[in-house]
């Protein structure tokens, strides 16, 4: 039990180390033989390093180049290199012991072993912040801690905004908060794993800047980032945390030993092992603060900016990119420079030698970027930074010159320092001095100049980017090159002491590595535009003034239409408003009239029925001629609102003239016949039909007639109908109406014609003044005019004109609109909520001899029709409970196919329309005539009360033209089974007859004919089973009925051209 106590415990014990993974063996890799060096360590101090043969240092992921990058990818030996790998050499070599470099899996690892003393030290990077406990001892420095800014190389030459609220990445253990604060204090920090990914950030604009030490910074950038990241700004070193060893206090003897080994390693040996990790030749200098006088040190404090004159055109040294950025050799010198020194120069673009001369005299500018030293020129020049010769530029033609001689066009720059060459030794040559070599180049292509002298390096630079193919140099002028050199103020010899230093430390390699890039950079736009801008500006500002007076005029114009659209939306408001008062008086009056003609229908029908009788009593016939003045009145109304309302429409169809104006003259002769007047009709028209509104032609003559009847005391009244066809076909119908009667002033016939007007005499009849507005509405919209011609005493002529679609009438009259015989005896039901209607319709259908079941409630007639048989049904439209429409659907959609009529007091047309959508046969306005009724009753039912029109026209995807063939086709095949069926029932030819039957049955399914389906499947299964000749007679009779009525209501249904046309 005790020993398994102790296995437990052990196992406890130990899992916690069991569970750290074994720290992996690397060796450092070997690419250059190093100097041996002898550092001076006592004899005990050797005594004691013997005794640790093997020296540990402890590593961890991830890479950190250029210090320490992990080879292990491809070799089985595990091997690690950089800048601590090389020290890590140096060291094991100088003091004779054997290196294990050991690789943990963090930093925190790497702590933990050297504190279990299973490692001896570990390399510390620049910048990187120790633990406070770690228990560590720090060596001398190895390299010194220069921590540098780095953003986009668009933004390198642009001073760092330190203050602003930047984006700022840094390695996660790369100097502490508070030391980063005190340079950017209100920066956001973000922390990444390591330099690497910190400088990926700003690569994809995730950062604005990224803070580290110059050694890896600029590796890293020159390996991955070279054309997209730049160092912006170089901060002062921070000696306090820059690279070293730190070792554990458990080895004072190995720190003396290391610290004895690092200072005896040469500073060469320390520039070496810096250079061979970065391409900078001058990063070993950077590590360097410059050696400044205490005098350029306080002109450095005194001014943070210096301001850059430079030509955009003398690429490239000097040249403007696509951004309006500065770019070009000088550019980039300044950068280095600016890093050396910390001035940040402010670059000042001029396109023109003369104006650079003229602000660096003035001191508007401090300095010029890349300019040919010249003696004349005013101000001091640095020490050249660049040697390039003069060149004879060419057309790359036949016939250009090869060589400078007299006589020669030249073209160079201002300001040239070659230009007193050329004039010494060819005072002949033509000079022709330009603002810029592209301006040059141009004249020499396009002939107004037969060479220009410019530098090499700009001459080739311009000829490979812009004039390849069309320009070539031809020769080398004069024996001194072109000396690139730095302007300075006169009054700034600090600043020119300061760039001299400066430009000392730049190596020559350094300025050939740029001089090579921008001889192989992409080309760089370089616009002529600028040096015209002058008047292209005067001419814009010119155009500027007249769009500002066409804005101007613009504006006032928008003023005047939006005060226009603000008052025309103002008025479609009120004309809104008018429409919705309108309509809220139409619906009114419609529902006013719908209640009076209820009670005056009731009584108009009573009493016509009473006065019907013989011995009529006078004043029962006078309570009925006023109840229908009443109900005149108030169709005037009616139609008034309708007009106001813009919604009097016609419905025109083919009638026979003579059908026009008979049935008006037969209503007033009885009212003539009364006042003992003689009411005459007169026409010398043939017999034609013609396209208009009867209804509503006959409203107009009627109102015309009932006038003239009104106010003639005696004499006469006389109608005349006259016309002439024109070469249109149309029918310019005339209509007089004129009678014997007490005529109007002139005055009174200019108030006529306004609504409620009436004259001194109409004050004294019945009447609303409305009559004659309608008509000359109606007459309007049928395009015709009135004229009227009256004088007191003398009687009135009413002359109208109107112009009619006119044709012959048909042949044969497939539907007749004649007057139809009286209705068989019919079971109607009579569907009404008002009594005085009820009775009223009641009395009526019994006078025509018809037998009545009326009721009040419309919900209980599906209930009637379902337990008696029922012939028609008549209803009315508007009902509280249940109105006509909604009871016709529901009764339609229950398979009543017998005939439905409606009754209507509105005098709205969209009541009519409504009752034939939801199945009505027919829709009749009240008061109803007992001949209306008679004549509604007798006529054949409608189309859709005997098919389903609405299945029949899904069938063939709603083509009308095809439901009539189809129809007519149908119509012809019933007609010739019909007779055939007739045949083979008198001879008794059974199968025969069932086949016929059959054949009808198809017919009647194909235009969804469902009773006569039912029937003729009835009859052809009597032909099989019973073979009743009796029975099959009478059946054959009522079948041969229903085809007959079915027949009558497609001739109906069909418009007549189109039946003539099949």
């Amino acid at each position: 039990m005790i020993r398994l106590l102790m296995f437990i415990g052990l196992v406890l014990c130990c899992s916690p180390t069991m569970a750290q993974p074994m720290p992996q063996l690397y060796i450092p890799l070997e690419r250059e033989p190093l100097a041996p060096l002898i550092p001076q360590l006592s004899q005990d101090d050797w005594q004691v390093l013997r005794q640790l043969p093997t020296l540990r240092i402890a590593l961890w992921a991830p890479d950190i180049p250029p210090y320490l990058t992990f080879l292990d990818m491809s070799s089985e030996e595990k091997n690690v290199e950089g800048v601590f790998a090389d020290y890590a050499r140096l060291i094991s070599q100088a003091l004779g012991m054997r290196i294990e470099m050991l690789r943990y899996a963090d930093r925190d690892a790497a702590l933990a072993a050297i504190a279990a003393d299973q490692a001896d030290m570990l390399f510390s990077k620049a910048g990187n912040t120790v633990p406070a406990n770690a228990q560590l001892d720090a060596s001398h420095n190895l390299l010194i801690n220069r921590p540098v800014v780095v953003t986009q190389r668009d933004r390198a030459m642009q001073p760092v905004p330190y203050a602003a609220p930047v984006r700022l990445a840094v390695d996660q253990h790369y100097l502490s908060d508070s030391v980063i604060r005190a340079q950017f204090p209100q920066a956001h920090i973000m922390r990444y794993a390591s330099s690497r990914v910190a400088l990926s950030t700003l690569a994809t604009g995730e950062a604005d800047y990224v803070l580290d030490n110059l050694t890896s910074a600029s590796f890293l950038i020159e390996r991955n980032y070279l054309n997209q990241l730049a160092l912006a700004d170089i901060l002062a070193p921070r000696a306090q945390d820059a690279s070293r060893l730190l070792v554990s206090q458990r080895r004072p003897v190995l720190l003396r030993a290391i610290n004895r080994v690092i200072a005896a390693i040469p500073a060469e040996q320390h520039r070496a092992i810096s250079r061979q990790w970065t391409q900078r030749p001058d990063i070993w200098r950077l590590q360097q603060p410059l050696a400044l006088t205490a005098a350029e040190q306080r002109w450095l404090q005194q001014h943070g900016s210096v301001r850059v004159g430079f030509n955009p055109f003398f690429a490239p040294l000097a040249l403007l990119d696509g951004r309006n950025q500065f770019q070009g050799i000088s550019a980039e010198l300044l950068h280095l420079i600016h890093l050396r020194t910390g001035i940040n120069f402010v670059a000042v673009p001029e396109y023109h030698e003369d104006s650079l001369l003229m602000q660096l005299q003035q001191h508007k500018i401090d300095m010029v970027a890349a300019l040919s030293y010249n003696a004349q020129w005013p101000g001091r020049f640095t020490q050249p930074w660049l040697h390039t010769p003069f060149v004879l530029i060419t057309a790359a033609t036949a016939g250009a010159p090869a060589a400078l001689h007299s006589g020669l066009r030249i073209s160079v720059m201002k300001g040239s320092p070659v230009i007193g060459w050329l004039q010494q030794h060819y005072p002949e040559v033509q000079l022709q001095l330009v603002d810029n070599a592209s301006l040059g180049m141009q004249q020499v292509v396009e002939g107004k100049a037969d060479g220009m002298v410019h530098n090499q390096l700009g001459a080739a630079y311009l000829i490979k980017r812009y004039f390849s193919g069309r320009m070539r140099i031809v020769q080398r002028v004069g024996t001194q090159p072109a000396h690139i050199s730095f302007a300075v103020h006169a009054g700034d010899p600090e600043l020119l002491s300061i760039m001299n230093k400066a430009l000392n430390e730049i190596l020559p390699s350094e300025i050939s590595q740029l001089t090579s890039r921008w001889q192989g950079t992409p080309e760089v736009t370089a616009s002529s535009w600028p040096l015209y801008r002058t008047p292209f500006y005067a001419l814009a500002g010119v155009s500027a003034v007249v769009s500002l007076a066409c804005l101007l005029w613009v504006y006032q114009r928008g003023r005047e239409i939006r005060r226009r659209r603000r008052a025309q939306r103002q008025l479609q408001i009120a004309r809104d408003r008018a429409d919705r008062e309108n309509q809220a008086k139409s619906r009114w009056v419609a529902t006013v009239s719908h209640e009076i003609r209820n009670p005056v229908n009731a009584i108009i029908g009573l009493l016509g029925l009473e006065a019907r009788k013989a011995g009529a009593s006078e004043a029962l016939l006078t309570a009925w001629q006023s109840a229908q003045a009443l109900s005149g009145l108030v169709g005037d109304i009616l139609d008034m609102a309708k007009i106001e309302r813009g919604q009097l429409t016609l419905a025109p169809q083919w009638h026979s003239i003579a059908t026009l104006c008979q049935p008006v003259l037969q209503l007033y002769q009885g009212l003539a016949h009364e006042k003992h007047l003689t009411l005459s009709y007169h026409t010398t028209l043939p017999d034609l039909e013609v396209w208009v509104d009867a209804p509503r032609l006959r409203q107009v003559i009627a109102n015309y007639i009932s006038n003239a009847i009104k106010f003639t005391p005696q004499g006469n009244v006389a109608v005349y109908l006259s016309g002439e066809q024109n070469a249109t076909g149309e029918l310019v119908l005339e209509i007089e109406v004129q009678d014997s009667g007490i005529g109007i002033s002139e005055q009174e016939q200019q108030q006529l014609f306004q609504p409620f007007a009436q004259t001194t005499a109409g004050r004294q009849q019945t009447g609303c003044g409305l009559g004659l507005v309608i008509s000359a509405q109606l007459l309007q919209q049928m395009q015709g005019s009135m004229r009227l011609h009256s004088e007191p005493g003398e009687g009135t002529l009413v002359h109208v004109t109107l112009p009619l679609p006119s044709r012959a009438p048909p042949p044969v009259t497939l539907c007749t609109t004649d007057a139809p015989p009286a209705a068989p005896a019919l079971h109607i039901l009579a569907v009404d909520d008002h009594p005085a209607n009820c009775l009223l319709l009641t009395r009526q259908l019994e006078a025509l001899q018809h037998r009545v079941t009326a009721i009040g409630q419309p919900d209980l007639a599906a209930e009637i029709i379902e337990t008696q048989q029922i012939d028609a049904v008549i209803t009315d439209c508007h009902m509280p409970q249940m109105d006509g429409f909604t009871l016709t659907s529901v009764l339609r959609r229950r398979g009543y196919r017998h005939k439905i009529i409606g009754l209507t007091g509105s005098a709205m047309a969209e009541t009519r329309e409504r009752g034939l959508t939801a199945g009505m046969d027919a829709c009749l306005f009240k008061p109803l005539h007992p001949d209306q009724l008679n004549a509604a009753l007798a006529q054949p039912a409608a189309l859709p009360a005997l098919l389903s029109l609405p299945q029949l026209r899904a069938m063939v995807h709603h083509d009308d033209d095809m439901v009539a063939k189809l129809l007519l086709r149908v119509c012809e095949e019933n007609q010739r089974d019909l007779q055939q069926a007739q045949q083979e029932l008198a001879q008794q030819q059974w199968l025969a007859l069932a086949r016929t039957l059959h054949r009808l049955a198809g017919a009647a399914q194909i235009i969804y004919a469902a009773d006569i389906n039912q029937l003729c499947q009835q009859l052809e299964q009597a032909c099989v089973d019973a073979r009743d000749g009796d029975l099959l007679s009478v059946g054959l009779a009522g079948l041969t009925t229903r085809i007959e009525q079915l027949q009558q209501a497609i001739d109906c249904w069909l418009p007549f051209d189109r039946v003539v046309k099949q």
